[in-house]
């Protein structure tokens, strides 16, 4: 079972995507995982303009446990050295893409691998095609 919403997940070598409806997006956004991964209290985001919408990408130190006060950053400052980790959310057309997003109230591992960079987030961003869902000929056409 994967996280609220979820209509399905791709797991590559180096990363995974995750893709929702604009509608199943709203109860993902609401649920203790989404507040994990789109209210990270010392995440830093930057938007990316797409041909057919928009990306959010967001960097940081680890996401916090579900424990933590997703309003306000933890006890001290946030720290100042560079990421550690990189996800994003596609919105184009009527689906929402997830790349990287923690899967679980208790992940908060360090980022890994070739794409994870703003380079790298945006280079998978910017290969992301949504495409038309397939009509099959009927039997009775052929």
């Amino acid at each position: 079972m994967g996280p609220p919403g979820q209509k399905t997940a791709l797991w590559y070598e180096d990363f995974m995507l995750g893709t929702w409806t604009r509608d199943s997006w709203k109860g993902y956004q609401r649920s203790k995982l989404g507040k994990l991964n789109l209210k990270s209290p010392c995440a830093k985001k930057t938007e990316v303009d797409l041909a057919r919408g928009r990306a959010v990408v967001y960097f940081g130190h680890g996401r916090p446990h579900a424990t933590f006060d997703h309003n306000r950053p933890p006890a001290g400052a946030c720290p100042h050295r560079p990421p550690k980790h990189y996800w994003a959310v596609a919105y184009i057309d009527s689906t929402v893409v997830g790349v990287e997003l923690a899967i679980c109230t208790l992940c908060s591992e360090d980022g890994y691998g070739r794409y994870d960079s703003l380079h790298g987030m945006e280079a998978i961003l910017r290969a992301l095609t949504v495409r038309p869902k397939p009509v099959y000929p009927s039997v009775e056409s052929r």
